[in-house]
């Protein structure tokens, strides 16, 4: 072989291993970016539709759908216009396309919400992140066709462009779960996924590729974050923040002297700004607690929020109180914004409530759970397991304190009738105290009181309240007793092993 043939066979080499390089870090790219969007996606919906077990359903099956059309639409493509600078166009489209997010999130969102918590997702979806899933997995088939040039390897190409890619997505998932959410706003990680997805076509571009890399720069830099809450006249936003676990604001109602704590678009804790009375009703009803077990020595609450209750617990007795919170946030936002502060009776542990409970050899006398995810409560605090768990971490005559959304009669009360025939199967009595006298198809707070100790019919329950007793509001929210017979013979009883309190919760929603 020539001097001349070497130089030729050996660029030929180069010029092969740089192609595969360029495809496998495209492949790498690309499925590293269809991770990164799909778990921001459910960020960016989560302050309009909550961050139920329905957003993600919604994220996951579009974007699906979406890859499947892709990737059907990427092969088609691919025979027709196999050149690479198709390659390079479907990256600055994508690129671009998340760009713009931000710009029509806000009023997708807004309509969505018409859909509700279980189809919003699937609507804003299509709206926001299909185009751009589409066009990532159109990407794929089209390195595989630049790299097939023998179809006795193809089966071997196939495989490692889909490898790779699958890696690029581990890493995707990785990247965003554990360092983008937490150091990085979503404009920001948008911005970025957008530019390297758009400086990606260099590589088939060559210098052309700074053009569009520029245009991309100056899109993204002109393009506002997304809005996700805009305050009313008589509203001051003090807070916002996408924590690790959940959008989260705090708002100021200066005519009502009030400041409440708000996850997705439901207020969960407020207090009022120049007093020490509870603000929410269902939070009242623990002055029933006080009456009827007045020496509390140890209390837990199970979901913090801006601390109302455990504080109102600490100001009225000597109880040793924990308060447990998921959201290490929400005990900071509880300490700057709603006066929660630890002391030598009262602390706050960061964890989940269950695990909690397993993981403890601790009594107590009562026990208060007031959790939600939107507003349906997390499924394992909900479950027969859970609660039998819960009463065996309860002194005898202790009372246990829960707080469910749902109507109390009628079609859509199926979770306040599940739940509460959970508690049944493990307690002697179960107390209910809806946050309304009448109207009881509707959808409102319902607090429960479940404990082993018999305190009789309503007349009975409403004369212990007085012996114990002489406020008036004490006595008012007795009056609320409902003593109407719940029958929970057909509703399903919750268990870890089947608990479709999800869709429940969505009933009890209307």
């Amino acid at each position: 072989m020539s001097l001349t043939e070497s130089v030729e066979a050996g660029g030929k080499i180069i010029s092969k291993h740089l192609l595969t390089a360029k495809i496998y870090i495209s492949a790498l790219i690309a499925g590293s970016s269809v991770m990164v969007l799909e778990i921001i996606a459910t960020r960016i919906l989560e302050p309009f539709l909550g961050s139920s077990i329905f957003t993600w359903i919604g994220v996951i099956s579009v974007m699906m759908a979406s890859l499947a059309v892709g990737y059907f639409l990427g092969g088609k493509l691919a025979d027709k216009k196999p050149e690479s600078i198709y390659v390079a166009l479907i990256f600055i489209l994508s690129g671009l396309s998340i760009a713009i997010i931000p710009l029509i999130s806000y009023t997708i969102l807004n309509i969505s919400q018409y859909f509700g918590i279980m189809y919003g997702p699937i609507f804003a979806s299509i709206f926001l992140f299909s185009i751009p899933s589409i066009l990532l997995a159109m990407i794929s088939p089209y390195l595989i066709k630049m790299s097939a040039r023998q179809l006795s390897v193809i089966g071997e190409i196939s495989g490692n462009i889909y490898a790779i890619s699958t890696v690029g997505s581990i890493f995707g998932t990785l990247l965003t779960g554990f360092y983008l959410i937490p150091t990085m706003g979503i404009k920001a990680i948008l911005f970025s996924l957008s530019m390297i997805l758009i400086a990606n076509s260099i590589l088939f571009l060559g210098k052309k590729g700074a053009f569009p890399l520029v245009l991309g720069l100056v899109a993204n830099l002109m393009i506002p974050p997304p809005m996700n809450f805009t305050p009313s006249p008589d509203q001051t936003l003090q807070y916002e923040n996408y924590t690790q676990y959940q959008y989260m604001r705090v708002v100021d109602f200066p005519k009502q002297n009030s400041r409440v704590i708000s996850l997705a678009y439901i207020s969960q804790s407020g207090i009022y700004l120049n007093s020490t009375d509870l603000l929410f009703g269902y939070s009242k009803y623990q002055k029933l607690v006080y009456a009827l077990k007045p020496d509390i020595k140890k209390a837990l609450f199970i979901g913090l929020g801006g601390g109302s209750l455990p504080q109102d617990m600490h100001r009225v007795t000597n109880a040793n109180i924990t308060a447990v919170e998921l959201d290490p946030e929400m005990v900071n936002v509880a300490k700057r914004f709603f006066n929660f502060s630890e002391d030598e009776r009262m602390r706050a542990e960061v964890g989940d409530g269950r695990i909690f409970l397993k993981n403890s050899n601790e009594k107590y006398d009562y026990i208060a759970v007031d959790v939600f995810l939107c507003i349906i409560p997390p499924f394992h605090l909900t479950t027969v397991e859970f609660v039998d768990d819960l009463k065996s971490h309860l002194n005898p005559g202790g009372i246990a304190f829960i707080n469910i959304i749902s109507p109390v009669e009628g079609p859509r009360a199926a979770l306040f009738r599940s739940i509460l025939k959970v508690y049944r199967n493990s307690f002697k009595n179960v107390y209910i105290f809806p946050a309304k006298k009448q109207n009881y198809e509707e959808r409102q707070n319902i607090v429960m009181l479940a404990t082993d100790v018999d305190y009789g019919n309503k007349e009975d329950f409403t004369l212990l309240i007085k012996q114990h007793s002489s406020d008036n509001s004490t006595l008012e929210l007795a009056s609320y007793y409902y003593g109407r017979d719940v029958d929970t013979s057909t509703d399903v009883l919750l268990t870890d092993e089947f608990c479709p309190e999800d869709i429940a919760g969505v009933r009890a929603l209307g």
